[in-house]
This record gives C-alpha cells, sequence and structure tokens, in this order.
C-alpha cells in the first residue's frame, strides 16, 4: 500500500517534505505496532482522515476523524477495553505536526495506534489549556461520509 494512499487532506496538497514526513510517520507506527505484537499486544491501527487541536471549555487535546472503514473495528475494541494509558510520537515538519498516538489498555495489553496529522493553529492554546487542566483528552470521532 502506498502511503500516500491513505494521506490526511492536509499532507495530500502539501510539499514533497511534508508527504515524506507524512510517509515517516506512517513507516514509524508500523514499527511501533510490530514491536507490540512482537510483545504479545493486539494492536488496532487507525489513520485519521482529519486531526485537530481540541480546545473547548473543560477540555483540550486532539481530536482524530477516523474513516468509516476503521470506525466499526474501534468502536469495538474501544467499548470493550479500559485505557488507562497512551504514549504520542510527533514530529514537527514546517507548520505541521505529525503524530503517532497509542491508547494502551495494559491489562488486557491492547492497544489503538492512531497517527494523524494537524496545522499547528490552536495548538499553543491547546497545550495551555492543557497545563491548566492538567488532563490531556483525546477524541476519536466516526467520518460519516
Amino acid at each position: 500500500m502506498n502511503p500516500d494512499d491513505n494521506a490526511p487532506p492536509s499532507v495530500g496538497k502539501g510539499s514533497q517534505t511534508r508527504k515524506k514526513a507524512w510517509q515517516r510517520t506512517i513507516a514509524e507506527q508500523q514499527e511501533l505496532i510490530n514491536s507490540r505484537e512482537e510483545d504479545g499486544w493486539t494492536v488496532v491501527k487507525v489513520r485519521s482522515g482529519n486531526t485537530s487541536p481540541l480546545v473547548e471549555d473543560e477540555k483540550a487535546g486532539i481530536e482524530f476523524i477516523v474513516l468509516k472503514s476503521d470506525a466499526n473495528e474501534v468502536s469495538s475494541v474501544i467499548e470493550d477495553n479500559e485505557f488507562d494509558d497512551y504514549v504520542m510520537y510527533r514530529n514537527k515538519v514546517g507548520g505541521s505536526i505529525m503524530l503517532v498516538l497509542e491508547l494502551l489498555d495494559l491489562d488486557t495489553e491492547t492497544a489503538v495506534s492512531v497517527a494523524g496529522d494537524f496545522r499547528g493553529a490552536k495548538t499553543d492554546q491547546m497545550i495551555d489549556q492543557i497545563i491548566d487542566l492538567d488532563e490531556v483528552t483525546f477524541r476519536l470521532s466516526k467520518l460519516d461520509k
């Protein structure tokens, strides 16, 4: 599969540098998945169709729009597990942040691995609010189209 096939819209319209950075992000996501699976984990892989900073009155974090093709599996895994930890890997390329988020259920050794990309327009506000609230929120929403 060509990593450009599932690139978020912001990457698809970007420079070769951003496209290469996205390809590296997807390759790194796969390496992380392989490593967890070798350790006996069950991992669900997701690529966000759209990713954006989440800034609301009492919440701050990142929202990932999950493609319809991934939504049922992700919903089922999230309902069946209690994710009590996370690890996030990120890389800043120009004005974009490319990241891989792993939501982890340590008891069942189940992970959801989400790759996404967003422009940094509200990033500073999001980070300030996360620090103020001392809590980060990750929202996975389904793309209905």
